[in-house]
């Protein structure tokens, strides 16, 4: 799966990826013949006095710089764009996948770690692949200038290799010194991100309870963190380039010594030991450079893991091979279900739940908060999988359906009224193409027609993020249209109405039960007067089934229904 997405991401940019070691050699070769031409230059036409030579090496210096200019550019912009590319399609990548993800999946992840991950994780990445170039230019000077050392004179080429290691034992010092480091910014990254996130959205509670003063130090403590982590960081890395540059002139000095020596002894001319001190130069600068791209690569190491990690991640919930694309009978059965959201949790959300709707009727679920109702919603839509037992349409198992022909069929209004910025008819429509007459219907069975014609642009009103302006009943009467225009043959209130008054939460019971008598219809609600009309009313109390029957069956037979009842009854 990572190849098959990795291939994905790297299609479009192929081209430019292919093309760039290629112009980058070209550069590179050019790069180290410049002291070559410059020796022969200083030998056959300085020295010589020879005007002719020192045109005829003029011209052709001219030339290679020349070339080495365009392939260079050429080079450069081709892995700049790949990068960039790459970049894109990795965040498309990561964000499809993102979207594949069950409920399950995603619990494993905090939302501000995935932010980092689309965002400086990859942007860490993307400045690893742009440094190849260096690596791969570097690499290639530095080996074409060995070569060429020894060529000219294999005694000063000998002399440089003694500084190789001392500059390799470096650099591995200094990454095993950093590594840990670096994943622990990573980690306070997500930290960093996830406070800032709950801070802002939750700045009413904040200002509320006066506690800026406490969100501010948790904000400088994780801050102060990656402050001293980079610091360190930055300090270690800091030693490279001392080293390599005590090297270089260390370098130099040998070989202008022995180089003397050898000119005084009549074994090496002038132009030769220019060009042999050039490419020393050459080969340790470029070192040096290959010792950043090594940095930029190690640095962008944990990004990798990072982001494979939810690339790897195996999606739990997907639709079987052929999966069932029609539903014949929407009658709907929990059997023998239990479930809980951690595996290794010994203690179950739900627990040995048996529940029949047939189709056309209604169902009411009622308990305390935390006795898994909403758990029952989730497992219905396919968001969680059941440990034990089956979930049922027409007799046959939700996971033998497509994924789409199951949502499709279910129409669920849930306790957390989300509204994306944008209009109000994009927020009900959420995609899909439905006439005005479907989305003038919805919005009046969902009882909302009132206060959207009332405003300035009707349904193609601005929403703001998170409807923060509407209120409460307000978002819950969009998101219940949302729902309805679906005219969905399994239709759910999970609490959906808690924000609404008595009279238009019967409302909408009266358009819920009259537009939708042939759908399967479930209603969880903390108010017994939002079911007590339910053909049948389902007792939920620490994941279990308590008690079943009609409203007057169990004020008679459920002493927890019963208390329920006395204590709205007397509010």
């Amino acid at each position: 799966m990572l190849k098959i997405l990795l291939y994905k991401a790297t299609k479009s940019f192929k081209f430019h990826i292919s093309i760039v070691p290629f112009f980058l050699l070209i550069e590179s070769l050019t790069t180290v013949l410049v002291p070559y031409f410059i020796s022969d230059l200083i030998n056959y036409g300085i020295i010589a006095n020879d005007k002719e030579a020192l045109t005829k090496y003029s011209l052709i210096l001219l030339g290679i710089a020349v070339v080495g200019f365009i392939s260079g550019f050429i080079g450069g912009r081709s892995i700049t764009v790949a990068s960039v590319e790459f970049a894109k399609q990795l965040r498309v990548n990561i964000f499809t996948r993102f979207q594949s993800f069950s409920a399950k999946n995603i619990d494993k992840f905090d939302k501000a770690s995935v932010l980092t991950r689309t965002t400086t994780d990859i942007n860490y990445i993307q400045t690893s692949i742009e440094s190849f170039r260096m690596a791969i230019r570097g690499f290639s000077v530095f080996l074409c200038a060995l070569i060429l050392m020894f060529i000219t004179s294999w005694k000063l080429g000998v002399s440089s290799l003694v500084v190789i290691p001392i500059i390799l034992l470096g650099i591995a010092i200094v990454y095993r010194l950093i590594i840990g480091d670096y994943k622990k910014v990573f980690r306070e990254y997500d930290e960093l991100n996830n406070l800032a996130k709950e801070s802002i959205s939750g700045m009413r509670v904040v200002k509320s309870y006066h506690q800026q003063d406490s969100e501010i130090k948790k904000f400088n403590r994780v801050t102060n963190f990656i402050y001293k982590n980079f610091t360190k960081i930055e300090k270690i890395s800091a030693l490279i380039q001392p080293i390599v540059l005590l090297c270089i002139y260390s370098l130099s000095i040998a070989i202008a010594w022995f180089g003397t020596k050898d000119i005084l002894a009549g074994s090496l001319n002038i132009g030769d030991l220019t060009s042999v001190l050039a490419y020393a130069f050459q080969m340790l600068i470029n070192l040096l450079l290959l010792t950043f791209v090594y940095v930029t690569i190690i640095t962008a190491k944990p990004s990798k893991d990072r982001i494979i990690e939810i690339l790897t991640e195996k999606i739990d919930i997907k639709n079987k091979q052929n999966p069932i694309k029609t539903i014949e009978n929407f009658d709907v059965e929990f059997k023998n279900v239990s479930f809980k959201y951690i595996d290794d949790n010994p203690h179950y959300n739900l627990e040995n739940i048996n529940i029949k709707i047939k189709q056309g009727q209604t169902i009411g679920i009622i308990g305390p908060t935390g006795s898994g109702k909403t758990s029952i919603v989730n497992l219905l839509s396919r968001l969680y999988e059941s440990n034990e037992g089956q979930v049922l349409i027409n007799n046959i198992p939700v996971n033998e359906y497509s994924l789409e022909t199951l949502r499709e069929t279910i129409g669920i209004v849930p306790q957390k009224n989300i509204l994306y910025s944008g209009t109000i008819k994009e927020n009900i429509l959420m995609g899909k193409d439905y006439s005005d007459d479907d989305i003038n219907k919805a919005i009046s069975q969902a009882q909302a027609k009132e206060f959207i014609n009332k405003l300035p642009n009707n349904v193609d009103s601005e929403v703001e993020q998170n409807g923060a302006n509407f209120s409460g009943g307000q978002k819950q009467r969009i998101c219940i249209a949302r729902a309805m225009i679906k005219k969905p043959k399994i239709l759910v209130f999970d609490d959906s109405t808690s924000a609404l008054d008595t009279k238009t939460d019967a409302l909408i019971q009266e358009s819920f039960n009259n537009d939708f008598k042939e759908s399967s219809k479930i209603l969880i609600s903390q108010r017994i007067s939002s079911i007590k009309n339910a053909d049948e009313i389902y007792v939920l109390n620490n994941g279990k089934v308590v008690a079943n029957g009609t409203h007057d069956y169990l004020i008679q037979n459920c002493e927890l229904y019963r208390e329920i009842n006395i204590s709205q009854t007397e509010q």
